[in-house]
């Protein structure tokens, strides 16, 4: 993931990340268990990849969408 960001700038995104630390502060502060924190992420990942596939399974667009909702009004 993020291969056509440069190395250095991941790095710092991801070091910069704030979950990990909430995360952590929410399982410290006895908010939540690691486990039901990972079943958040898995039912997160599970919605996002359904989301995924559908669009991918989807047909592509008709040519004649290219301009619909880009402007306040259709350009003929």
């Amino acid at each position: 993931m993020g291969e056509y960001i440069p190395k250095d700038v991941y790095a710092a995104a991801v070091a910069a990340d704030p979950y990990p630390k909430f995360r952590t502060k929410l399982v410290a502060e006895n908010h939540a268990t690691a486990a039901e924190l990972d079943a958040i992420d898995a039912e997160i990942k599970a919605e996002i990849d359904e989301a995924e596939a559908f669009a991918m399974n989807s047909p592509p667009p008709d040519a004649r969408e290219v301009k619909r909702d880009v402007y306040a009004y259709e350009i003929a």
